[in-house]
């Protein structure tokens, strides 16, 4: 995974992750996702509902299988 913190230093951000915008592909209803609108910049842990004006989308990361 490659990771850097932003230049104001206050975010540890994946480089080979992106923010999925919700008008090509929908989140599914329901379930927890990481949510996200562009503009304010800040994200959150919550459902996906059209009217709270969240633009983008991913999935919650999973613990890596360990090696038996």
């Amino acid at each position: 995974m490659n990771i850097k913190v932003n230049a104001d230093r206050t975010a540890a951000v994946a480089q080979d992750h992106f923010w999925i915008d919700v008008k090509r592909v929908p989140p599914p209803a329901g379930v927890k996702l990481l949510l996200i609108d562009k503009r304010m910049g800040s994200a959150c842990l919550g459902t996906y509902s059209k009217h709270h004006g969240f633009t983008h989308w991913q999935a919650l990361p999973k613990f890596m299988e360990e090696e038996a």
